[in-house]
């Protein structure tokens, strides 16, 4: 199929369904910072063009196509004299902008955790620690619901948003911030897309890592209280800065012939990155990075 076809057909689609949803219920798109939107679009334009996979050319011009639907309903929606501008804004902003805390209690003593999170809307930040398991401050228009499983040797925590009434809004600046304790060892699981995140996780002992960018852009910074990490990060039309410790031995796979990619301090041996010291370092750093048309920078701190 050509891409004028998949672009039309993606068009077509999304713009019925936020018709169905219409008639359905109550639907709210709201985009302030529409600049942002149009640079993904073009950038996913261009990709569907130059990239010679068909399946990602394909999925390149649906993208845009649907990102596109969004944007042009986000003006249909909202769009008011300028005079009742400024007050429709206040008045969403005192309804929908209002913080609400998560939390889920230790429990005695968990000696490893597992956390799998999607997130889509708003800024994500995952830094500090606290004494709880775990600990979520957000104001999102989806709002988030926890699903907790005990196992015999983890704990499992999957955070994801609370689809509520078939409402869906993108408001101005809504976030989430996520705290983790300190004590357990953890492995983490993301899935985000279209947004900005700072993901710290050298307060943490994390041994394995996994990362689904999508259209955002990434920092993200490891530590070194695991013995051995093992990061897979999957990107697609990402920004991606990794900050590693000095005193950790890394070693790379990069599997991508478009994009951007810089590794500070790395010597290749054979089809792997590795820096000066992974051989002699006590504790080591895998990474897998499957980048696509992303910019991926990794450097040492």
């Amino acid at each position: 199929m050509k891409l004028s076809g998949i672009f039309l057909g993606a068009f077509l689609l999304a713009n019925g369904v936020i018709l169905l949803l219409r008639n359905i219920g109550s639907i709210e798109i709201h985009i302030a910072n529409s600049e942002l939107y149009w640079a993904i679009i073009f950038i996913l334009l261009g990709a569907s063009f130059l990239l010679e996979n068909r399946v990602l050319k394909a999925s390149a011009a649906g993208s845009a196509a649907i990102l596109l639907t969004v944007v042009i309903w986000s003006f249909i929606l909202n769009f008011q004299p300028a005079e009742f501008i400024r007050e429709s804004r206040l008045s969403k902003a005192h309804a929908k902008h209002s913080p609400y805390h998560i939390s889920e209690p230790l429990n005695g003593t968990v000696q490893r955790a597992k956390l799998n999170l999607r997130h889509s809307i708003g800024t994500l930040t995952i830094k500090d620690t606290t004494s709880d398991l775990a600990y979520v401050e957000s104001i999102s228009p989806l709002g988030y619901k926890w699903a907790r499983k005990h196992f015999a040797d983890y704990e499992l925590l999957e955070l994801k948003p609370n689809y509520d009434h078939g409402r869906f809004t993108l408001n101005s600046s809504p976030f989430t911030t996520i705290k983790l304790n300190a004590a357990p060892t953890w492995e983490i699981g993301l899935d985000i897309s279209a947004t900005p995140a700072e993901l710290d996780f050298s307060k943490f002992k994390v041994e394995r890592l996994h990362l689904d960018a999508g259209a955002s852009s990434i920092d993200l910074r490891l530590g070194h209280l695991a013995d051995k990490l093992e990061v897979f990060i999957d990107a697609a039309a990402a920004t991606i800065d990794i900050e590693l410790p000095k005193d950790v031995g890394c070693e790379i796979y990069h599997d991508s012939q478009l994009g951007k990619a810089h590794f500070d301090g790395f010597v290749r041996r054979g089809s792997t990155l590795r820096t000066d010291n992974f051989d002699t370092a006590s504790k080591k750093i895998y990474l897998n990075l499957d980048s696509g048309v992303s910019s991926i920078d990794v450097r040492r701190y």
